[in-house]
């Protein structure tokens, strides 16, 4: 794989996950945290913010295997997101230290907010 491809992945990973979280802002709080039907391993109907914070502990665990050859003892919990803007905040706070070991050269930093072309 080249190295571009990695880094366009990267981008539409970023783009994709601004997207759900602007399509989440839109639900009520209710709505956030009602069932869902979205199971993500643990055998039970997950609402949106458990899938949510599952996700992005997911990129923090690869990030820090990757980064420093660790695994974090504890995850991200959903205590943390009271409402999806904290949410938000914390995976920019992710991207920008997946971006630290990335080359300068993403496109997204050259262009947020559009749709990276997958190769």
């Amino acid at each position: 794989m080249k190295k571009s491809n990695i880094l366009t992945l990267y981008d539409y990973n970023y783009w994709a996950n601004a997207r759900v979280l602007d399509a989440t802002e839109r639900i009520t709080p209710a709505q956030f945290i009602a069932p869902a039907n979205l199971s993500h391993g643990s055998g039970g109907t997950e609402h949106r913010l458990a899938t949510l914070v599952h996700t992005l502990g997911a990129e923090v665990v690869w990030r820090l295997r990757c980064q420093a050859g660790v695994s974090p003892s504890a995850l991200p919990t959903e205590a943390e997101f009271p409402t999806v803007e904290h949410l938000r905040v914390r995976w920019r706070v992710e991207e920008q230290a997946t971006g630290k070991s990335l080359p300068m050269s993403s496109t997204m930093a050259r262009s947020p907010g559009r749709k990276p072309a997958l190769p």
